[in-house]
């Protein structure tokens, strides 16, 4: 099985129950019976039943329900006002300092561990690789030099192009006489029916005005 080294001078073993828990651990308790001991004198005060009866021992009073307290004029203490911070909330806590992993364990976003793409070894990047790059095992095969290209002949100038002369300005041409726009004919106001006694009057004759 295994094994385990205790100091019952210290009261430290490797197990580390004991410094825990403050009761000897089954790995102490043997050490004390091939040694001749009894366990109960490396057992603290505190878990001793004497000790409880010794706390208990004075007068404990009784106390009243909370409609029998005494009033005061101090005000009841409330909780500080929450106030309520722009943006959306937080559904998640925020961890405590010995909650937060660091180490090269931890799951990324991804769901994988981070890997570096110089050293090829877990727990860092590129930017903060401290590493020598490895190296690959088959060296490359050295290329053969390029042969040096041959100098391509000198082009002949090319015949000049003839230049195009100017074109003779075309006559202006002469402005059209302006042609007359057409106004709108009246429209006739249709004609009422007159009455048959005013007809008559309209025929008779004009009487002849009396000259002097």
């Amino acid at each position: 099985g295994d094994q385990y080294t205790v100091n019952l001078h210290v009261q430290e073993w490797s197990c580390r129950k004991w410094m825990l828990t403050g009761l000897p651990c089954c790995h102490a308790i043997s050490c004390m019976k091939y040694m001749n001991l009894d366990p109960k004198d490396f057992v603290p005060e505190y878990y001793r039943r004497a000790t409880y009866e010794a706390v208990y021992q004075s007068m404990i009073y009784l106390v009243n329900g909370q409609q029998l307290w005494t009033k005061t004029w101090c005000p009841n203490v409330l909780p500080p006002p929450c106030k309520k911070m722009p943006g959306r909330p937080k559904k998640r806590r925020n961890l405590e300092p010995w909650e937060l992993k660091k180490d090269d364990t931890e799951l990324r976003r991804r769901g994988s561990r981070r890997k570096c793409s110089r050293c090829k070894s877990f727990g860092h990047n590129k930017s903060t690789c401290k590493n020598n790059p490895i190296q690959p095992n088959h060296p490359s095969e050295p290329t053969q030099p390029s042969q040096p290209t041959q100098p391509s002949e000198p082009t002949q100038p090319s015949e000049p192009t003839q230049v195009s002369q100017p074109t003779q300005p075309s006559e202006p041409t002469q402005p059209s006489e302006p042609t007359l726009v057409s106004q709108p004919t009246q429209t006739s106001e249709p004609s009422q029916p007159c009455h048959p006694i005013r007809q008559k009057l309209k025929t008779r004759k004009a009487r002849p005005q009396w000259k002097p």
